[in-house]
């Protein structure tokens, strides 16, 4: 009996599956991307150039690693409103920037 009753169900869900419901296409996942890449590749110079302090604080942090964009991040938050920069958390993020590229000197 029981197992009638989740033998329906499945035989349901395969249905909704092979018509395409459920967020699913022929029985695949349909993916969206949605924000950066799903690489997590990073941005180009001009895109950190153009993005506002939170924003050029999240690459910040996202990238660290990448001298790149934190020498881009770095000149974009420079000339910032202090009280933004430090409510945007991008002090920390710099401190561990400068740590990670004590070699670069744009950083």
């Amino acid at each position: 009996s029981q197992l009638r009753a989740e033998n329906s169900q499945l035989q349901s869900r395969m249905a909704a599956l092979e018509a395409g419901e459920g967020g699913e296409e022929g029985g695949r996942w349909v993916r969206q991307r949605v924000g950066a890449a799903p690489d997590g590749a990073p941005p180009s110079n001009a895109a950190v150039q153009a993005m506002d302090v939170a924003a050029a604080t999240a690459v910040l942090r996202a990238h660290v690693s990448v001298s790149r964009v934190a020498a881009a991040a770095c000149k974009r938050l420079a000339n910032q409103n202090e009280r933004l920069v430090a409510e945007a958390g991008a002090i920390e993020a710099l401190v561990a920037v400068m740590r990670a590229h004590p070699q670069e000197a744009g950083v």
